[in-house]
């Protein structure tokens, strides 16, 4: 029997009308000779009481005290209302399906709470289910530890779910329901021209995530890829588009050097002076204090003289108090983005950054820093110049007006 994994997002499920749209297209799949299994998020909507930051604003005065075991319970509970919640949409429709939490579904994560890693899935239940023509109906972001302790997967862990299952079930794919009609070159609310990418290999969406993309959570791009599990990214709303098609590495010519720009607001940039007489030991000293903290920095530059870096601006002031208890002398840019062109066709081809440089000079805009890798290049400008920064690049390499 041949498998799809479908996971639908939070606002595919949220209202009656939505659902029923989602029921449709589970239907169309079963029709296509395809066997589905669901995955859902929790419900968002405005004033959504029942979505994971609603949940966890109720807990907002336990903040200060462990309790991180108590708020995965509590945040796991928006998946548990929403997967019911479809499962009875399907069986209204004449179609037998059955809601799982996590912990029914036999998803076995380690005991990192907030942000569980799955260790294994124990899929006798699933099979089971599949195995009478039932549909499953599992509620993403979920799972259990060895001791039955219910943990969740992070930010996105949703797409986690998915991807897992579907490497745990055989399926053939896995297909992710939007509101988006695919994986576009830009972010369309910034650059009205971008164009829906009707494929994508896995380096290419990779990079997007981890540079900006929201569309995919980065950690289920990466174990697909490693999994050579393809995924496919569809509209739940415009039921006609093709959507976009995520696989291995295409061995096919590419016709432009960038295929998307991605992009990182509301970053700073922090300017560490080093002392001439400053060595390693500093530098890790830095590094360790800040990571102990649970500060991410990107964009990390080290000079004889000077490291730079940057940090989200939510995390500004624990970094500056931690550099000043180590005594360090830096700088701060507050309010910039990260600007990323990426592209499989940028490898060995001269003269890509120039024309990035070349196209932010006619803009007048200017570059506090700069990157590149072999399919992506990066820029740091102020935060007023990214809607700025993201057309121009858009234009010239990819097309379209800014």
């Amino acid at each position: 029997m041949k498998l799809v994994v479908q996971k639908f997002g939070g606002t595919s499920v949220a209202q009656p009308l939505f659902r029923e749209k989602v029921v449709h297209m589970i239907i169309k799949t079963k029709e296509r000779g395809f066997f589905p299994v669901v995955v859902v998020s929790a419900l968002r909507y405005d004033k959504c009481p029942y979505s994971t930051d609603a949940l966890l604003k109720l807990a907002e005065d336990f903040s200060d005290t462990d309790c991180r075991g108590e708020l995965d319970l509590l945040s796991s509970c928006g998946e548990t209302i929403a997967c019911p919640l479809v499962s009875m949409h399907l069986m209204k429709s004449g179609h037998s399906a059955k809601s799982f939490t996590g912990f029914q579904a036999g998803i076995i994560t380690d005991e990192q709470f907030g942000h569980a890693s799955i260790k294994r899935i124990e899929t006798d239940m699933l099979k089971s289910c599949i195995d009478k023509g039932v549909i499953p109906v599992v509620a993403g972001f979920q799972g259990v530890t060895q001791d039955g302790n219910i943990t969740t997967l992070g930010r996105g862990g949703s797409d986690i779910t998915a991807v897992a299952l579907g490497h745990a079930l055989g399926a053939e794919r896995v297909e992710f329901y939007k509101e988006v009609d695919g994986i576009m070159t830009s972010d369309p609310y910034v650059v009205p021209s971008a164009l829906k990418l009707d494929e994508i290999d896995f380096d290419e969406i990779g990079e997007m995530t981890c540079c900006g993309s929201k569309v995919l959570e980065s950690s289920s791009v990466e174990m697909a890829r490693r999994l050579n599990l393809p995924l496919v990214v569809k509209n739940t709303f415009n039921p006609e588009s093709s959507g976009t098609f995520i696989g291995k590495k295409r061995d096919v010519y590419f016709t432009r050097p960038v295929t998307s720009i991605a992009h990182i607001s509301n970053v700073a940039q922090i300017h560490i002076d080093l002392p001439i007489e400053a060595n390693g030991g500093k530098i890790e000293e830095i590094f360790n204090c800040l990571s102990h903290n649970g500060i991410s920095l990107d964009f990390i530059a080290l000079n004889p003289n000077d490291l730079l870096f940057i940090v989200d601006m939510k995390q500004l002031d624990e970094t500056s108090c931690t550099l000043k208890e180590l005594g360090c002398s830096f700088k701060v840019v507050p309010n910039c983005s990260k600007i990323s062109a990426v592209g499989a066709g940028m490898r060995g081809m001269p003269g890509v950054m120039n024309r990035a440089f070349s196209v932010l000079r006619k803009e007048g805009i200017r570059v506090l820093c700069s990157t590149d890798s072999h399919i992506t290049i990066a820029f740091l400008v102020q935060g007023q110049d990214e809607k700025k920064t993201i057309n121009a690049l858009h234009k010239e390499f990819i097309g379209g007006e800014a």
